[in-house]
């Protein structure tokens, strides 16, 4: 098994503790599954030399003016500077994610639900953070 697919089973295992513990919601602060969501991205770096965040909400106003997939600027990654992290800089992925920030987007999880289908595809990993 690679390096990122031990991190992703580590973080899914540290989600599930975190769950469970917190009954039903994360533990607040949980450093655990914050260090494993950074391991994964630590894992992607060793893997691909080069790895892009992307986050699935933004506060901007105007979403066309943002880059939603950015390279990491610090080491390590803070709390909940992303949500996933994907190996290359997709179009595909950047068009899914600017669509769904339109004012209007209907039918929300769906669209949710495709966009993690394409992290998936492309290699990336979904985050999470307490």
């Amino acid at each position: 098994m690679d390096l990122v697919r031990q991190a992703s089973v580590k973080l899914g295992l540290a989600l599930a503790r975190s769950l469970r513990e917190g009954d039903g919601t994360p533990v607040e602060a949980d450093d655990y599954l914050n260090d494993t969501s950074r391991e994964v991205v630590e894992s992607m770096v060793k893997k691909h030399g080069k790895v892009f965040l992307g986050r699935f909400n933004t506060t901007n106003e105007n979403p066309q003016s943002i880059d939603v997939l950015w390279t990491p600027s610090l080491s390590p990654v803070l709390n909940f500077e992303a949500d996933f992290v994907v190996p290359t800089h997709d179009q595909v992925l950047v068009k899914m994610l600017l669509a769904r920030l339109k004012p209007g987007c209907a039918a929300d999880s769906a669209a949710i639900s495709l966009i993690q289908n394409r992290i998936r595809e492309i290699g990336g990993e979904l985050l999470f953070w307490s």
